[in-house]
């Protein structure tokens, strides 16, 4: 019995094949400083067979897809960030 892994683009499902460009997209928690609050980082990286099987990770078939992650990232960030500013009035 063989094993075939397969992986899907998170934005628009398209699914990888050998001579695609992919990327790898996660979120990490930086401190600029000792003043300042831990803030999200969106990370992304060329495609790595090792890194595309943690959990962590969202699969970009191209650039087009990761700019519309990047955009819904920032959406998010920003969203939220108002959110927890109107609860603190």
């Amino acid at each position: 019995m063989t094993w075939t892994e397969t992986f899907s683009c998170n934005v628009c499902g398209k699914r990888k094949g050998d001579v695609d460009h992919w990327w790898l997209a996660w979120v990490e928690q930086i401190q600029p400083s000792d003043d300042e609050e831990p803030k999200p980082k969106l990370q992304v990286m060329p495609w790595s067979e090792l890194m595309a099987r943690s959990l962590e990770v969202v699969h970009l078939c191209g650039a087009g897809c990761a700019l519309k992650e990047a955009e819904r990232w920032m959406t998010s960030v920003a969203q939220n960030k108002r959110a927890a500013s109107s609860a603190a009035d």
